[in-house]
């Protein structure tokens, strides 16, 4: 298998938490559609009308929260954040190609969350 765990991870960053911090600012830049959501109308014009220091800040704040929630799902995969209540059910991932599956989440070794 090409893949190992640190490339799940890297590319699980890429493909979700490193594109929703810009996704947002530029939804709040530019809301698209003729007539846009209330709230989204709301929010675009007070981001708009903020300095851009603190634009930079709602920026930095978009991108550690969409770090902070792919760090806690993780976590969970990890089995460090509970599902349930004892006993605890355990979630697993699978990376899985033709041949053969790697299992991503096992016990030993680095949690994925510690990767990220």
């Amino acid at each position: 298998m090409k893949m190992k765990r640190e490339d799940v991870v890297a590319r699980l960053r890429e493909l979700t938490a490193d594109g929703v911090a810009p996704g947002m600012v530029g939804l709040l830049e530019a809301p698209p559609g003729r007539k846009p959501q209330p709230a989204l109308a709301a929010a675009s014009r007070w981001y708009r009308a903020l300095p851009a220091e603190a634009r930079e800040h709602v920026r930095w704040i978009a991108e550690e929260a969409a770090q902070t929630s792919l760090f806690g799902v993780l976590a969970v995969l990890d089995g460090v954040r509970k599902l349930d209540d004892d006993p605890h059910l355990k979630l697993e991932l699978r990376l899985v190609d033709q041949s053969e599956s790697l299992l991503l989440n096992e016990e030993r070794g680095e949690y994925l969350h510690d990767l990220l």
